[in-house]
């Protein structure tokens, strides 16, 4: 792949990071231009924790600098955890603004066919925002989505790998809360199984929506 300008859109800090951590840290390394955005720094899921609010943002920073993102292309929005069906319109018009100002070559998008209303909406908001002159590409939340129907592989190395779950150790919120998809042995495994596909070690997939040349 030629250099390209790619921008990774999170519905909430980590999602991006989960899905496809492996895959900008193989890009980024191969010289694209990584660029990074998430909707919401979910401060609100912190309320009741001992975390200060901003934990989740300096989170998401230290593991977008191991994936090889500069803290200079993450952007981090307000939008309200939860309730992004309210504010679909605001969405749109943040990643409008990210469109013009950044001109993407590919933008990384959740799948559509997401059971999480949040992940639904900025999928939705993307692919109308960037539906004329970028390449759109679907990553993989296997918590979220009941029926994924890859299309597109990305082959991984073993430090590609190590890299993502190195990011994802930044996340001792997520550690705190017990999520199950933060399981390293569930994220090696996946990845081993979608090398399957590919004939390689590693790999995670995604969805074409749209591709261009």
């Amino acid at each position: 792949m030629t250099k390209k300008r790619i921008l990774a859109i999170s519905p909430h800090v980590d999602d991006v990071e989960f899905g496809c951590g492996g895959t900008l840290r193989k890009w980024a390394s191969d010289g694209h231009e990584i660029f990074y955005v998430a909707m919401s720094d979910c401060r609100d899921t912190l309320i009741k924790t001992h975390y200060p609010e901003n934990t989740l943002q300096l989170e998401c920073q230290r593991a977008l600098n191991i994936l090889g993102v500069p803290k200079k292309h993450i952007f981090i929005l307000a939008h309200t955890n939860k309730h992004y069906y309210r504010e679909a319109r605001a969405i749109f018009e943040d990643l409008e603004k990210l469109r013009d100002k950044l001109k993407p070559d590919l933008v990384l998008i959740p799948t559509i066919a997401n059971t999480h209303q949040d992940h639904e909406t900025v999928a939705k908001q993307a692919t109308s925002v960037f539906r004329r002159s970028t390449s759109i590409v679907a990553y993989e939340q296997p918590w979220n989505t009941i029926d994924f129907t890859p299309n597109f592989f990305v082959s991984l190395t073993s430090k590609d790998v190590t890299g993502k779950l190195a990011a994802l150790k930044q996340y001792k919120t997520q550690a705190y809360f017990r999520r199950s998809y933060l399981n390293p042995d569930a994220i090696m495994g996946w990845a081993r199984m979608r090398g399957m596909h590919i004939d390689a070690q590693y790999a995670e997939a995604f969805r074409a929506v749209k591709l261009m040349d």
